[in-house]
């Protein structure tokens, strides 16, 4: 064994000369040269993408998970050899979440490091993304391509968090190992179980009317071009990745069509058809970064942006107030049987010694 020391990306001829013992020499010299590389390939660009199949191996259906990986891989000196992927579960835990980034960023701070052993110069390569956990969920393969690998038919739960850690060798025998970033396994859709939907009335006197013949109140406002409501409390393992919302009429009539809210949980929506006596709809969905959208969640807002009508009737004033005669409104058993345009008329009066004062009575 001859020690050299020779820089990287040179290129060297051997010329191998034996001589027997009866004198006869005879040469041997390389046709083409040896390509010196001290460095391990470039690998970068890890993309990872996730699709749900559904598989009848066993008689019943059941859903599984074709995981498919692509990256970047280039060795312009000695070219990339082979490369390995492996398939395993993140941190979920924020405590060894930031300890792994510690180590990482300590690996990668002796990403080049070369120690000189015996006048060898010899490669630390050490990186990022692989610790502890690298193929507990698959066991290291070498990938059939240099750039892609495919792991088809993976029983994963929804929730899970993995990584893809791929590997490439060059053809002297130094490797690079990268990292994906966090994906994140949704099979299901998110829960709406403590989601809540409120409207924001707009109107100089909001108030919350009762209907005849409902067993609830009902949202009212005088605006009929403008909606506001905001919205929280959907919940999935899985990323929530946006909100969905869509307004309807009394007659469930779409008036805005499924718009995207992204990550805001609040929307003030104008330009709106609304019709007084008539109700607004309001529902509301969530999407998961699986693309499965929640159940929705609704409200409903009635609009009301007319007064009584007057009759012309004089009021009755024996410091019991009776104002049926003023309004063209009956008023039967405090508006729970009947009431004008199905909600409650409310009326506000004032006496006083001389028009337009209030220094003796208000009664609201």
């Amino acid at each position: 064994m001859i020690t050299v020391d020779l820089s990287h990306d040179s290129e060297v001829y051997i010329t191998v000369i034996t001589e027997n013992h009866a004198g006869i020499v005879r040469a041997f010299q390389s046709t083409s040269p040896v390509k010196v590389d001290h460095t391990p390939p470039d690998v970068d660009e890890v993309v990872v993408s996730v699709e749900v199949v559904e598989v009848n191996a066993t008689g019943s259906p059941e859903l599984r998970e074709n995981v498919t990986v692509t990256w970047s891989a280039t060795d312009d000196t000695s070219g990339i050899n082979y490369c390995t992927c492996a398939i395993g579960t993140a941190y979920t835990n924020k405590l060894c979440y930031l300890l792994h980034c510690v180590l990482s960023a300590i690996f990668i701070l002796y990403y080049y490091m070369c120690l000189h052993l015996n006048g060898i110069r010899v490669l630390i390569c050490l990186s990022s993304g692989s610790f502890p956990f690298l193929d507990d969920v698959t066991s290291t393969w070498v990938s059939d391509s240099t750039n892609r690998c495919d792991a088809p038919g993976l029983n994963l739960t929804h929730g899970m968090t993995v990584f893809v850690t791929v590997k490439c060798v060059n053809n002297v025998e130094l490797a690079s190992t990268v990292s994906s970033s966090p994906v994140h396994i949704s099979l299901d859709k998110p829960y709406i179980n403590a989601a809540v939907l409120d409207i924001d009335p707009i109107t100089v006197n909001s108030q919350n009317d009762f209907f005849a013949g409902s067993a609830s109140t009902v949202e009212v406002q005088s605006n009929q071009s403008c909606l506001q409501f905001h919205w929280d409390g959907f919940e999935d393992v899985s990323p929530i990745t946006g909100y969905g919302y869509e307004i309807l009429d009394s007659y469930n009539n779409s008036l805005t069509g499924w718009t995207d809210a992204s990550y805001r949980t609040m929307v003030t929506k104008c330009g709106l058809p609304l019709s007084t006596g008539q109700l607004a709809v309001t529902d509301v969905r969530a999407v998961n970064s699986g693309d499965h959208w929640s159940d929705t969640i609704s409200k409903s807002i009635r609009i009301s942006a007319t007064s009584p009508p007057l009759t012309g009737l004089k009021n009755i004033i024996i410091w019991i107030l009776s104002m049926h005669n003023v309004f063209n409104t009956p008023l039967l058993l405090s508006c729970m049987l009947y009431s004008y345009s199905n909600y409650c008329t409310c009326y506000n009066t004032s006496t006083g010694n001389l028009r337009v004062t209030t220094d003796i009575l208000v009664i609201k």
